[in-house]
């Protein structure tokens, strides 16, 4: 069994390397605002090597590696801590680091069996543009198909929601099981 982290990814500001670098980037300096919710936070600027982040007095420089892609090439950072390319970097204590330095989970990581399926129904049906997840005897009813969608993929997507069922019910029948067993 996993040890329940206190911290999740959830808790803490996180940067997207593709947020800040545009695709289109033609290497002119960057300047812009870093921004958490409504509220600035600091500012940035990137050049092609690095990008700094200046937020509460703290200035903080992160090393940028670039990856070819068949239309361009693409941004990651480098940790500060540990070196490694990553996509997003998370902000603790003033300092920008990636998820495993941080010793940061996931919030579907630290669920039950039981939650990470109610987490995934309500993922599918906020994709297919519904509200809450409803159901009928323990059955989700997913939204009606979005007019964009083709019908083999809306097929898809009910699968996925009737897989999910069947895991739920079958935690939920588990300890019934085991019961008449014994």
């Amino acid at each position: 069994m996993h040890k329940k982290h206190e911290w999740t990814t959830d808790n803490y500001p996180r940067l997207r390397a593709r947020d800040l670098i545009p695709g289109n980037w033609d290497d002119t300096p960057l300047v812009g605002r870093l921004t958490l919710g409504t509220d600035t936070i600091g500012t940035t600027s990137v050049t092609r090597d690095h990008v700094t982040i200046t937020s509460n007095g703290m200035e903080e420089q992160i090393a940028l590696a670039w990856t070819e892609q068949p239309y361009g090439a693409r941004a990651r950072f480098l940790c500060p801590q540990c070196g490694k390319r990553r996509d997003l970097l998370y902000v603790m204590e003033g300092h920008w680091r990636c998820r495993v330095c941080l010793n940061l989970a996931y919030r579907t990581s630290q669920a039950s069996k039981e939650r990470r399926h109610d987490l995934a129904l309500a993922k599918i049906v906020h994709d297919l543009g519904g509200t809450e997840v409803e159901t009928i005897a323990g059955m989700t009813i997913p939204p009606a198909k979005p007019r964009y969608m083709h019908w083999k993929t809306y097929n898809e997507v009910i699968a996925r929601i009737d897989a999910h069922d069947a895991a739920l019910l079958w935690l939920w029948l588990q300890p019934l099981a085991k019961a008449v067993r014994n």
